[in-house]
């Protein structure tokens, strides 16, 4: 008998394989946010919720502001930028990645999009997603 090592992630009836099927099918807009992500520049990005908003922290070190765009339409909160390889030496070896980049999130609450705020420090852009008034949390008391 011989035995084969099978790695999941790569059978088509993985976890993972049927979550981006499925994703496929409810938000193919958001495709572009996860497809080859190990050949891509991918920033890595912190996402959460507090009472009055929701923020987005993304990690952009070498990347100017000027070369950020954030756009947001219906749900989708997108943001596109492009990280430069400022070497022109081909003879290096560089563990860095390097080119054009697109993250897509779908905002699962009502939002006052004109007061969304993007601040750049230090290589890292925070942005604030002010949560529109109905959508707050209310205490309803039982009587």
């Amino acid at each position: 008998m011989t035995l084969v090592r099978v790695n999941p992630r790569l059978q088509n009836n993985s976890l993972g394989h049927r979550y981006h099927q499925w994703l496929d099918d409810v938000h193919p807009e958001l495709r572009d946010s996860y497809e080859n992500r190990r050949d891509c520049v991918c920033p890595r990005m912190d996402v959460g919720e507090k009472d009055n908003e929701g923020f987005v922290n993304i990690e952009l070190p070498g990347v100017k502001k000027e070369e950020v765009s954030i756009t947001f339409e219906k749900d989708i909160l997108t943001i596109k930028g492009e990280k430069k390889n400022e070497s022109e030496d081909e003879k290096f070896v560089s563990e860095r990645r390097y080119g054009k980049f697109t993250r897509k999130l779908q905002v699962l609450f009502n939002m006052e999009s004109d007061k969304i705020k993007a601040v750049f420090n230090d290589g890292v852009l925070n942005i604030t997603l002010p949560k529109a008034a109905d959508t707050k949390e209310k205490a309803i008391k039982v009587s």
